[in-house]
């Protein structure tokens, strides 16, 4: 009898962690960690951005740099009155990743804004020269996309094929310093 009622207390227990994970993607929840780059915080005014190298101790939370090196602008270099923004191309152009935790089978939508360089030192550089590509892990194959000089949204819809999907942002600048900015990055589940 103890061992039934056991059982069932532990069956019990899954279902809930089941519903709990399925409730969380079905209400719409961002699942990104620091999609707008607000941390760390940037000192706000002029041309304020913080440097991070792929092989730097200092690390932009919920990102992983994969190579080169990443500037995240302060609000007023980025444009966005709230938000930071991560440019792909600080340095050297970068490969920015991160896992997010879905359910395979569900639909979801990426979602983010993009904008060419606003740094002073890049304003000649068009968009053609500051594409980047994204990729979803496991699902599908890379797309390329090439910044405007105003922000503007974007969406690539997948489904989950693991509990764990990377996305990665990939520069593919032709001007080391110059690169497409990101924020407002998220995914939910569609």
């Amino acid at each position: 009898m103890r061992t039934a009622a056991r059982t069932a207390a532990l069956a019990a227990a899954l279902l809930v962690g089941l519903s709990a994970t399925q409730a969380h993607a079905a209400h719409g929840a961002n699942l990104v960690d620091n999609g707008t780059f607000t941390e760390p915080g940037v000192l706000n005014g002029g041309e304020n951005y913080k440097a991070f190298n792929w092989d730097s101790d200092d690390k932009i939370p919920g990102w992983a740099i994969i190579r080169g090196e990443v500037h995240i602008f302060s609000r007023t270099l980025s444009g966005l009155e709230h938000f930071q923004a991560a440019n792909l191309s600080g340095g050297a152009p970068a490969t920015l990743t991160q896992a997010v935790d879905t359910v395979p089978g569900l639909e979801y939508k990426l979602s983010w804004q993009d904008h060419t360089e606003t740094h002073s030192s890049c304003k000649d550089i068009d968009g053609e020269r500051q594409r980047y590509s994204v990729t979803v892990s496991g699902t599908r194959s890379e797309e390329s996309f090439t910044p405007k000089t105003h922000w503007r949204g974007r969406d690539v819809f997948f489904t989950a094929g693991q509990d764990d999907t990377v996305l990665t942002f990939h520069s593919n600048s032709q001007v080391a310093n110059c690169g497409a900015l990101i924020s407002r990055v998220s995914v939910r589940q569609a």
